[in-house]
């Protein structure tokens, strides 16, 4: 049928059916064809970059994938400063601190805020309490769990006795009171 109405020539390889179903789908069924066009005097194959469509579609994956190799250099370098900055870090007496900061919350209550600073890792954790037994009761559990090897504790208000606290629990390891005051620039 499909060599009568002139959709194919008559020397056609291709299996009628099939090439009935492309032609019911709106395709060529010469341009999907294998078979030698010297045998068949079919239409000449249509060449990958004939349609304009696929020749934008190939140079926009091939700036994407320009994108996605400058991406991963910008990670690596990125990666290759990391290890820098914790090869430096390293050289350091504590590598990871616990500050203790305490404040006064909107409703009058202690906040007394932990923060266990990883300089390895460059990973930062941070636990808030209300009460300072609370705090207290947790920093020996903190210490064993990350290998604290510094706690630096705000001596105004509740963390002076936080200090006292710790500095009378005897945890082994340094304990730095500090008074801030305003940064005068």
């Amino acid at each position: 049928m499909c060599i009568n109405q002139g959709y194919v020539p008559p020397t056609c390889k291709m299996d009628g059916q099939l090439c009935w179903l492309l032609v019911n789908d709106g395709k060529n069924p010469c341009d999907g064809c294998n078979y030698n066009r010297s045998d068949c005097e079919g239409r000449p194959k249509k060449k990958k970059y004939d349609s304009e469509f696929y020749r934008v579609a190939v140079c926009i994956d091939n700036h994407i994938e320009r994108e996605r190799q400058k991406q991963y250099e910008e990670y690596l370098r990125r990666e290759r400063e990391k290890d820098k900055r914790r090869q430096e870090h390293a050289k350091c007496n504590a590598k990871t601190i616990i500050s203790i900061v305490t404040d006064i919350d909107r409703r009058g209550r202690p906040e007394i805020e932990v923060k266990v600073n990883d300089l390895i890792n460059e990973i930062g954790y941070v636990k808030k309490y209300e009460n300072p037994d609370e705090a207290i009761c947790y920093i020996p559990a903190i210490i064993r769990r990350y290998g604290v090897g510094q706690i630096q504790c705000e001596i105004d208000g509740y963390g002076l006795g936080i200090y006292d606290r710790l500095k009378s629990a005897e945890l082994g390891i340094d304990i730095v009171p500090l008074h801030y005051i305003g940064l005068k620039l």
